[in-house]
C-alpha cells in the first residue's frame, strides 16, 4: 500500500480541480445476475478465495498508480460484506461540481440489480457534503422500488457546454429516471438540461450493452464512439453532429477497439495544465489509429493490470473510479 496521507490527497485534488474517489474491496465475487446482461464477464478458474483476495492486491497497485502519478484520491472501505460490487464506485453515484452547479450536487443512483441496492454509502455523501462542501444530495434510489435504474456515470454521459446527458436506455438506465435527472438539474442550475437517447444494439452478442460507456465516451475535447454498435449509421451521423457542433473532434472507433477498450477511459488533469487518460492495462492493445487519436488530446496514459476486476467482475478501470471536480 502507498503511504496514503488525506490532507495531502485533498491538496493535491485541489491543485488538480479533482478528486477520485475510490471503494477497497473486501469480499469482492462475481455476480451470477450481472451475467444476463453483461457479456465483458468471461469464464475462469479463480477460487473465491483467489478472487476475493487478488482483487484487495489489485486495488493496492491503483492506490500506488494514483500516489505515484501525483493524482488526488480519496479511498474508502468496503462495509457490507454482501455488496459484492461495492468497489465499482463509478455506479451508484454521480457527483457533480461546475460554473452551473457552483454548489455541488451528488446523486444516489437506483441500481437494477436487487443485490447492488446494497451499494448506498451515507459515510461517502456525509464527507462529500461535510469536507469538500457538496451542497446539493438527491436521491433517486426510489425508483428501485418500480425497478427502474440509473447506473451513474458507467450509463450517463455529459456534454457540459450543450447541457445535454447522452444516455442508452438498457434495464441498468430507464427513460422515467433519466428525464427526472434532467429535470433535477434544469432546477438547480436554472438552465435548461435535455437527454439524447443512445440506441445500442450489439448484433454480434445479440444483445444491447448494458452501460453507455462500454461503447462511447464524452471527455473534455473530444469523443469516442463505436458506431458498429448503433441501430444504424444515421444514428452515428446525428450523435456526432451533436457533438461537433459543442466544439468536440468525434472519433469513430473500431469495434475490435471497442472490445480493448477505447471508450473506457477516465481523464485526469495536474497542477501543470496537462491531462491524461487512465486505462485498464488491455486497453493497450487499441490500433495504432486509436493510439494516435489519444495522443492527440492526452498527454500522458496510464495503465492499470487489474485481470480479476476485469475479467472476472467484466468491468474495467473507468468502473472503479468515481470522478469528483472540484
Amino acid at each position: 500500500m502507498c503511504d496514503y496521507k488525506e490532507d495531502y490527497q485533498i491538496d493535491l485534488a485541489k491543485n488538480n480541480k479533482q478528486l477520485l474517489m475510490i471503494m477497497r474491496p473486501t469480499n469482492f465475487l462475481p455476480s451470477e445476475y450481472a451475467k444476463q446482461d453483461n457479456h465483458f464477464m468471461l469464464e475462469h478458474n479463480y477460487t473465491e478465495e483467489e478472487i476475493k483476495y487478488g482483487a484487495i492486491e489489485e486495488h493496492k497497485i491503483l492506490e500506488k498508480l494514483l500516489f505515484e502519478s501525483k493524482i488526488g484520491y480519496k479511498a474508502f472501505e468496503q462495509t457490507i460484506p454482501e455488496a459484492h460490487d461495492s468497489c465499482f464506485l463509478s455506479d451508484s453515484l454521480i457527483c457533480i461540481k461546475n460554473a452551473d452547479f457552483p454548489k455541488g450536487l451528488v446523486i444516489i443512483c437506483p441500481m437494477y440489480w436487487p443485490h447492488r441496492r446494497l451499494e448506498k454509502h451515507p459515510q461517502i455523501y456525509h464527507w462529500l457534503k461535510n469536507t469538500l462542501d457538496y451542497q446539493d444530495i438527491v436521491d433517486l434510489s426510489y425508483f428501485e422500488s418500480e425497478g427502474k435504474a440509473l447506473e451513474g456515470k458507467g450509463v450517463t454521459l455529459f456534454d457540459w457546454k450543450s447541457r445535454t446527458l447522452y444516455v442508452s436506455e438498457t434495464n441498468r438506465a430507464h427513460k422515467d429516471v433519466i428525464e427526472k435527472l434532467a429535470e433535477i438539474m434544469s432546477e438547480l442550475s436554472g438552465q435548461i438540461w435535455n437527454y439524447f437517447l443512445v440506441k445500442n444494439f450489439d448484433k454480434k452478442q445479440n444483445q444491447p450493452h448494458f452501460h453507455t460507456s462500454s461503447f462511447m465516451m464524452i471527455f473534455d475535447k473530444c469523443a469516442v464512439i463505436c458506431s458498429e454498435v448503433l441501430v444504424d449509421q444515421e444514428h452515428f451521423q446525428e450523435i456526432k453532429k451533436k457533438l461537433e457542433a459543442s466544439g468536440k473532434e468525434v472519433f469513430e472507433c473500431s469495434y475490435a477497439d471497442m472490445e480493448n477498450g477505447a471508450t473506457l477511459g477516465v481523464e485526469v488533469f495536474w497542477e501543470e495544465g496537462t491531462n491524461g487518460l487512465m486505462l485498464s492495462d488491455f486497453c493497450a492493445n487499441v490500433s495504432n489509429e486509436t493510439k494516435e487519436f489519444f495522443k492527440r488530446y492526452f498527454s500522458r496514459k496510464l495503465y492499470l493490470p487489474a485481470p480479476i476486476l476485469v475479467d472476472v467482475g467484466g468491468s474495467s478501470l473507468e468502473c472503479l473510479i468515481q470522478t469528483v471536480p472540484l
